[in-house]
Parts: structure tokens; sequence; C-alpha cells
């Protein structure tokens, strides 16, 4: 189940923001009827989407390529039920003052590395105003739809976030077996938290 909640409207900004969604999670894990939950930024078929340029250190020359960019929090592949093909999820370890790491789906790191692994390998942005380190690839994924399920999946890359800037809008997604339930917790969790 996805959720979206308006953190904007508080004064919280930066790490305190981080905070509220750690918190929030940390509610969602001890919430009777939720078995998982974790963070996002952008939502399957949401028909919306984040481009980021980047480049390998290592792999197929130093040309930068086009990705779709995700932010997710630790669980996000187990909770959405997307395979994680080798390496491993984030944890929340991945934070602030941390190596800086990054996963990827098989359609990046074919992009960007051809036949060879791309785990263990690094990614650096090229945008303009980029200051964030070269990245560790620490898991590799299953493609996984976000625009639209008649679109080729982009090659994408994903990035804690605890790693990232909190001063944007992320989402909940939770997996359980009843939905009315998790709604219910969801809710008393925002109200207990926010």
């Amino acid at each position: 189940t996805l959720f979206g909640v308006d953190f904007a409207r508080r004064p919280e900004t930066g790490a305190a923001r981080t905070e509220l969604y750690r918190k929030m999670l940390e509610e969602l894990h001890s919430t009777p009827g939720i078995e998982a939950a974790s963070v996002l930024a952008v939502r399957p078929l949401d028909e919306a989407g984040i481009d980021q340029r980047a480049a390998p250190v290592e792999g197929n020359g130093s040309e930068e390529k086009h990705l779709f960019e995700n932010i997710v929090g630790p669980e996000y592949f187990s909770t959405a039920g997307t395979k994680v093909l080798a390496g491993r999820e984030f944890s929340e370890f991945d934070r602030a003052g941390s190596n800086a790491v990054c996963i990827v789906n098989q359609t990046a790191a074919t992009l960007f590395f051809g036949g060879r692994g791309a785990l263990g390998m690094h990614m650096r942005s090229t945008e303009p105003a980029a200051t964030r380190a070269p990245l560790a690839i620490v898991g590799l994924v299953v493609d996984a739809r976000y625009n639209s399920i008649r679109q080729n999946v982009p090659p994408t890359i994903y990035y804690p976030y605890q790693q990232e800037p909190a001063d944007f809008g992320l989402g909940f997604i939770t997996r359980s077996h009843d939905t009315a339930a998790a709604v219910a917790a969801f809710g008393a969790a925002l109200r207990r938290v926010a």
C-alpha cells in the first residue's frame, strides 16, 4: 500500500526531516498488521520521475548517460516485491557520513558496465551542480516499471534516503495482508509521530 505524506508544512528541514521519516518507519515496523515498510520518492506507475545524469568511474567509458532516479529506504525492495539479484538492500547504516552507495537495476548495469558485474563498481553524477561523491554499487535489482507498463524499463539508480537532502517529499510503502488495517495503522502511526 502506498501513502503520500506532506511533511513540507512541518518546520523540520534537513537532518530533522530525515529523522521524522526514520521515526515514522520505526513506528510502522512496530505496528501490528504492517509486515514491512519503507520510503520512496517516486511511486511505481506514477507518470512522474526524476532524471539523473551519471557516468561510470569504471566501465563503458566516461560518457554520461541519463538514468531514472529513485530515493528509497531500507527494506524498500523486499517491501515492494522487487528481487535483489546481487549484493544487498540499503540498511540503516547507509546514512549521511557513511560511504556513499547506490543500487542499480539490470538495465543500468548493462548500459554502464556491459557484461561485467556492476557490484562494487562506482558511479558519479554528472549533473551541473553535483556535489555527491562517487557512489559504490552495493546492489543489483531486477528491472521494475515506474512510468508505464507499456514503456521499456529505464536504466535506474536508487539512492538511500538517509544520504540525500531531505527537503523533498517522500512517500511510504507498506506490505500487509489487510489493506484496510494497514491504512488505519498508518494513520495511527502518523498521529503518534507527526
